[in-house]
């Protein structure tokens, strides 16, 4: 998942005219994970995931959010919690 996340990470940013400073600055995310993120040298964790979809207000990322939830709910057996 991340590799992906990771790629779209540039298009979202540039669609805004950002610079990877700006997008750090504008998420809380530090710009040296950012750059990992986005040669997909590192996997997100659903926080970082969280910072950049509320920053760049990208339903997709907030879905896959839900979707990394719902399953490490399933993992720790509380498949109640996200509706099964």
């Amino acid at each position: 998942m991340g590799d992906k996340v990771g790629a779209s990470i540039p298009t979202y940013r540039e669609q805004r005219g950002w610079s990877l400073s700006e997008l750090s600055r504008r998420s809380g995310v530090s710009k040296g994970y950012l750059h990992e993120l986005e040669r997909g040298d590192a996997e997100p964790t659903v926080g970082t995931l969280s910072k950049l979809a509320a920053v760049v207000e990208v339903r997709a990322i907030k879905y896959r959010i839900w979707k990394g939830h719902q399953a490490a709910t399933r993992v720790a057996g509380q498949d109640t919690l996200m509706g099964g």
